[in-house]
Order: C-alpha cells, then sequence, then structure tokens
C-alpha cells in the first residue's frame, strides 16, 4: 500500500491504456526516438522541468547526518500522528482531519534547514506521502476534498488507519496506526482481534529482522501468516514491505505478506532477501476480518503519483499540475488537497495521466461487511539491533480474547529488539593494582 505497495491500478487507468489507439502510439514513439537523437531538445528552453533531486544515489545510515535526518522527519510524523488521533472523534470531519496531518508535517518541515546547505544547495523536505484516513472496509488511500467530501463524518465504532509520510533532504519516514473512534463496544465484532493481530504481528516482523539473526523475507510472510490464523483473520493480499532508500520508500527489496495462489501456481514471488545492518526498512502488515483480497473502490481517487516519463505539458491545466508538483512535491505522492483550483487540477491530472506522466494511487477496500486494521512503521536495523523511529503503542482500548499459540512466533515475541551486547570489559585501576603487588613483595620480603 502506500504508493504502489498494493500493487493495483484503478479500472479508469486500466481502461485508457486499453482504449488508447494504434495512431497514439505511434505519435509517442517518434516523439521519443526524436528526444534519444536529438537528447535535451525535447525540454522546456527555461529550465523549468530540469533533473529532480531523487536522481542522487541513496545514502546509508552509517553517516551520522542521515540517521539525524531519518530522526527528524520521524519526530515531524509522530507530531502530525499524534494530532489527528487526537482529533478523530464522533462528528469529525475525515478531510479536515487530512489536512491537519499534512499542515502539521510542513510547519515543522520549515523550521528546520531554512540555509543552504554547505555546497550551497536548498535542502528539500516536506510531505512524502499524503495523510489518509481510512475507514473500517477501507484499507487505505482515503483523503477526500473539502469540496467532494459530501459531509463523510467519523462515527462512533469507525476502525480508523491514519497513514502519513514526511522526508528531510529525501530521507523518508512513514507511518500507519489503527484506533478505534469513541466506543470500541460499536465497533465490528471481531474489531479488536483484527487490529491486535496486526500490531503483533508487526511487533514480531520487527524482531525477526534484526540483523544479527540472519533471517530473510521469507521468515517474516510465513511468520505473519501463522499470526493472522492464532487470532483468526487474514493477512491481506498484494501488500509489500520495501526497504527504504533516499528519494524512493519503495526500494527493489521487499516482503510480500502473503502469496498469491491462483490454481496451485504462485505468482506473486519477490527476490530473496537477507537483512543486513545499515538498512532502514518501512514494515507494512494488513490484516482483514473476512477475505483477504483488495479491491480499487469506486471513491474517486485523490492521492496520485508522478512517473518517471519526462514530457512538456501540452496544456495549460497539465502545465499547472505538473508546475504545482515540481516546485513543492518533488517525486513524491501528492493529493488533490494541494490545488487551489481543483477543477484545472483534474483536467490537468486526466492530460498526465494520458501521457502516462501520472499514475493514480486508488483507494483500496475489502468486502463492505468486512473490516481492516492497518499498522506501519519505518525501522533501522543496525548492528546493534532495531531502531523503530514512527509508530504508536497498541491502543489501550484494545484487548483481544486471542492471542499468539504458536510456539516460534510466543518466542520471538518474548526476544529483544537489540541484539546480544558483549560483555564488558572490567577495566583494572592499574594504580591499586600496583599498591597491592608493592604490599605483596614487601610482605614476601
Amino acid at each position: 500500500m502506500g504508493r504502489g505497495l498494493i500493487r493495483s491500478r484503478s479500472k479508469s487507468r486500466m481502461t485508457a491504456v486499453e482504449k488508447r489507439s494504434d495512431n497514439r502510439k505511434r505519435s509517442l514513439s517518434k516523439l521519443r526516438q526524436k528526444m534519444e537523437a536529438d537528447e535535451g531538445n525535447w525540454e522546456e528552453s527555461d529550465d523549468e522541468y530540469s533533473e529532480e533531486p531523487y536522481e542522487i544515489e541513496a545514502e546509508s545510515i552509517q553517516e551520522e547526518s542521515v540517521v539525524d535526518r531519518y530522526k527528524m522527519a520521524s519526530k515531524f510524523v509522530n507530531k502530525a500522528l499524534d494530532a489527528v488521533i487526537e482529533g478523530c472523534v464522533e462528528g469529525a470531519s475525515v478531510s479536515e482531519l487530512c489536512l491537519l496531518g499534512d499542515k502539521i508535517m510542513e510547519e515543522e518541515c520549515s523550521k528546520v534547514f531554512v540555509k543552504p546547505n554547505e555546497d550551497g544547495d536548498k535542502v528539500f523536505k516536506g510531505v512524502a506521502f499524503p495523510t489518509s484516513v481510512s475507514m473500517n472496509d477501507f484499507a487505505a488511500h482515503y483523503a477526500p476534498h473539502a469540496k467532494e467530501e459530501s459531509g463523510r463524518k467519523l462515527k462512533s465504532g469507525d476502525v480508523t488507519k491514519i497513514h502519513m509520510g514526511c522526508h528531510i533532504d529525501g530521507y523518508i519516514s512513514q507511518v500507519v496506526h489503527t484506533i478505534v473512534v469513541g466506543d470500541v463496544g460499536d465497533a465490528h465484532e471481531q474489531a479488536q482481534d483484527v487490529i491486535e493481530a496486526a500490531y503483533k504481528a508487526a511487533e514480531i516482523a520487527s524482531r525477526v529482522m534484526r540483523p544479527d539473526l540472519n533471517n530473510n523475507n521469507e521468515a517474516v510472510t510465513n511468520m505473519f501468516q501463522r499470526v493472522a490464523s492464532d487470532y483468526g483473520v487474514q493477512t491481506c493480499e498484494g501488500v509489500l514491505s520495501h526497504r527504504v532508500l533516499r528519494w524512493n520508500a519503495l526500494g527493489p527489496a521487499c516482503i510480500v505478506s502473503v502469496r498469491i495462489s491462483h490454481r496451485d501456481e504462485q505468482f506473486q514471488e519477490v527476490e530473496p532477501v537477507t537483512f543486513g545492518p545499515n538498512e532502514v526498512w518501512t514494515l507494512d502488515v494488513v490484516m482483514s476480518t473476512g477475505h483477504k483480497q483488495l479491491h480499487c473502490s469506486e471513491e474517486p481517487t485523490t492521492i496520485w503519483k508522478r512517473n518517471d516519463i519526462m514530457l512538456a505539458p501540452k496544456t495549460r491545466s497539465a502545465h499547472y499540475v505538473l508546475k504545482s508538483v515540481r516546485e513543492k512535491l518533488l517525486s513524491f505522492p501528492f493529493s488533490t488537497a494541494h490545488f487551489e483550483n481543483l477543477p484545472m487540477a483534474k483536467m490537468g491530472l486526466k492530460d498526465l495521466q494520458h501521457m502516462d506522466m501520472v499514475d493514480p494511487i486508488p483507494v483500496m477496500k475489502t468486502k463492505k461487511r468486512d473490516v481492516v486494521a492497518r499498522f506501519s512503521w519505518t525501522m533501522m536495523l543496525t548492528p546493534q539491533g532495531i531502531v523503530r523511529l514512527t509508530g504508536l503503542p497498541l491502543p489501550e482500548n484494545i484487548n483481544s480474547a486471542k492471542s499468539v499459540k504458536d510456539a516460534a512466533c510466543m518466542s520471538i515475541a518474548k526476544a529483544s529488539l537489540l541484539a546480544p551486547s558483549h560483555p564488558k570489559r572490567v577495566k583494572r585501576n592499574r594504580t591499586a593494582a600496583k599498591k597491592r603487588k608493592t604490599e605483596d613483595a614487601m610482605d614476601a620480603d
């Protein structure tokens, strides 16, 4: 989920691609050939569409300055999360909560790195994933625009997933937290089971990923299934946890939550990955009380992601969208709430989508009668163990009658996030030792 962790495309997007005419394909092909033959002539002369900073090679958390940036972004994310959770009361507006989360992250980012860095370059920072507040059967990406919300308010018993992300200089930190609005008794009968199951699975997975254990992504996938089985819930399909790189929250290394089998043939396999030190991961766990298949909702898509294709926009509306994205939002997903002129933004996004320059991130959901819980946090894998950067403890009002029964999972759950430390050598007091040696010699005489 989140920028493609659930790899699905909206029906409208698929239909647009399928219906693209042969003439359109030929024209794009000729345009690309011309670009390759005459490199650089296709860009705007005023350098408005120059290269983005996300081309910079990823840096390691072995650098203290990189660690500081991750921690700073995580601090802002956690602060915004606390504020949104406090605002999740009965009758609260979903769109206003989404705007609140983004506003806090932007305000906090504006206070740091105001001046250029040592090289004289501007330090980019801001929202890395727009705040979304998804209720009940909605799994992710529900961030309605205030003008289109149609009075959507939170109700008591709503199982609410809050998702947001922030970056400092391209170092990304994200979080997803699930709560129940108001009285837990008003929620789905299995709400507490699925919330606790998702949280426990994420906690155990964090320990499995400890670098000194030399585990791989296969071990995490298997553990998800055992925890879900103990709680009588389902791990949702299509969810991936990714290693985070600079300017890229979807690194090539990933963990699949559950293997999707079709006619006894597994068709969602990922490359084996052994967890090592000095890595940053965003762990993502999504579980459902019923069906594990997630599909695109009919709700309007409000979160979008820009592609790597670089073409000059042909319409005024497309130019308006692309200019705003490049100046403020960079390579990260963005919400239509960031645009003051919503009608023009919609037209511009449609034009850019037709040019393959943007993709929608649709609202994902399961069956209407089901409830989805989701937890996600960013963490650093260090030689000393796991350092969890974002996220909060399990809500106090969540207390499932079920628990983890699997022996292997129970053993891992009791383990520490930190690697066993070597016993420190006791430094001898050389002066005292020398004194004792002298006294012993005098006694011998």
